[in-house]
């Protein structure tokens, strides 16, 4: 199952890239951010960072099992 949820979710961040570059849009993938929180360093890894005008959007699709709590449980 897990093999098939990787896919899916791949297949989600490639259609977004596709379609981000086909408008000319500013898409980001995998970019390593690099923060400290309280005097510890932590990177963060999201999908995605998609910049539209003046306005940044982190992208990170979750893909779930079917499930009655499978949204629920994701967020």
């Amino acid at each position: 199952m897990k093999g098939y949820r990787i896919k899916r979710h791949n297949a989600i961040v490639d259609a977004q890239a596709d379609k981000s570059k086909s408008v000319g849009q500013l898409l980001n993938c995998e970019p390593k951010l690099k923060a400290e929180r309280q005097g510890a360093p932590e990177t963060w890894i999201p999908d995605m960072i998609l910049v539209k005008s003046k306005e940044a959007f982190v992208i990170n699709p979750t893909i779930v099992t079917e499930s009655n709590h499978g949204l629920q449980n994701a967020n």
